[in-house]
C-alpha cells in the first residue's frame, strides 16, 4: 500500500520578478506568509509538499515536513541544486537580505561562522516603531556595517525609510566585500590548517600529490621536503 501523498494547501499567484518566471507562496495554518520562489522550482518539486511557517522572536521561518523531517524552504532548494559535499558544514545565506525571497539567485552557501557574523550585522536593517516620552510614535532605523553605525529617528516613517533606502547600495556593498574577505581568510586558514596536519603526520607524498596536481610542483623531487 502506498504512503498517504501530503496535498498542498498553499494559495499562490504567478508572476514576473527580474524579468523571470516566480510563484508567490501564501503559507498555510496560523501565520500567512508569503515566500517566493522560481517558477519551475515549485512547478517540479515544491508543490508536492505542504508550507507553514513558524514564529520565533517575530521572525517566520517556512517549513514542511519530509519523511518525517522538519525543513525550511531554503534548505529544500539548496538539497536539490546542491550535492552533500557542497552542503557539508554550510549555511544558507540571502543574498538580497530577504529571507522570503527563495529564488535560487537569491541563495548561496556560506560557512556556518560567516553567516553568523553577517546575520548579526544585516537583520536589524528594519523600522521599529517607539514611543517618545511624550508618548508620540516614532520610528527608528539603528544598525552597524564593518564599525560604522547608522541611525535615524523621525516621527516621519517615511523618512526613516527614505534614510535606508539612501544607504542601501553602500550597505550591501559593504556586506558583499565583509563576506568576500572573510571568505579569503577562511580559506587561508583551512589551507594553512590542513598543510600543517599533512606535515605533522608525514603526509608528504600526499601533499606532494597535490601540488603536482594542481601547481606542477614536486616538493619531494626538489628536496624540499623529505621522504617518509
Amino acid at each position: 500500500m502506498s504512503a498517504k501523498k501530503m496535498v498542498c494547501k498553499n494559495k499562490i499567484r504567478y508572476g514576473i520578478l527580474d524579468r523571470k518566471e516566480v510563484v508567490y507562496v501564501t503559507t498555510d495554518g496560523k501565520y500567512n506568509i508569503e515566500f517566493i520562489v522560481d517558477k519551475d522550482m515549485w512547478l517540479n518539486h515544491l508543490n508536492k509538499y505542504n508550507w507553514t511557517a513558524s514564529m520565533a522572536n517575530n521572525r517566520a521561518t517556512v517549513k514542511t515536513s519530509i519523511k518525517g523531517t522538519t525543513k525550511s524552504v531554503h534548505t529544500v532548494i539548496c538539497e536539490i541544486i546542491y550535492n552533500e559535499e557542497d552542503m557539508w558544514g554550510r549555511s544558507v545565506d540571502h543574498i538580497n537580505v530577504n529571507k522570503y525571497d527563495n529564488r535560487v539567485s537569491n541563495l548561496r552557501l556560506v560557512s556556518h561562522r560567516i553567516n553568523s557574523m553577517i546575520q548579526q550585522n544585516y537583520e536589524n536593517i528594519k523600522i521599529y516603531e517607539t514611543q517618545n516620552i511624550c508618548g508620540k510614535t516614532q520610528y527608528m532605523s539603528h544598525f552597524m556595517i564593518n564599525g560604522k553605525r547608522y541611525y535615524k529617528n523621525s516621527v516621519n516613517k517615511e523618512v526613516v525609510e527614505q534614510f535606508i533606502n539612501d544607504n542601501i547600495h553602500n550597505i550591501f556593498n559593504k556586506r558583499e566585500q565583509a563576506i568576500k574577505d572573510a571568505e579569503k581568510k577562511e580559506r587561508i586558514y583551512e589551507l594553512k590548517r590542513s598543510i600543517k596536519g599533512m606535515l605533522e603526520n608525514n603526509e608528504h607524498n600526499e601533499l606532494n600529490d597535490i601540488l603536482k596536481d594542481l601547481l606542477g610542483i614536486d616538493i619531494l623531487e626538489k628536496s624540499i621536503l623529505p621522504n617518509k
